[in-house]
C-alpha cells in the first residue's frame, strides 16, 4: 500500500494514482492548526532582517 502513496509529491504520481490520492485527501483533511504551527515555526526561524534574503533565495 505504501508504494501507492510514495509518489504523491510529484504530479505524475498523483495522476497515476488519482483515485487513491483523492481518497487520501478525503480521509486526511487539511489542518489549519498544523499549517499555522508550520508557519509560526518558519517565522521564528528567520529574523525580520532576513526577510529579503529569504525571498531572494526563494524559500517560498
Amino acid at each position: 500500500m505504501f508504494k501507492r502513496y510514495k509518489n504523491f509529491n510529484v504530479y505524475v504520481g498523483r495522476q497515476k494514482h488519482r483515485t487513491y490520492y483523492t481518497e487520501y485527501l478525503k480521509n486526511h483533511p487539511f489542518s489549519v492548526e498544523t499549517f499555522s504551527r508550520l508557519v509560526d515555526h518558519i517565522k521564528d526561524t528567520f529574523s525580520e532582517n532576513d526577510e529579503a534574503k529569504v525571498l531572494e533565495k526563494r524559500y517560498f
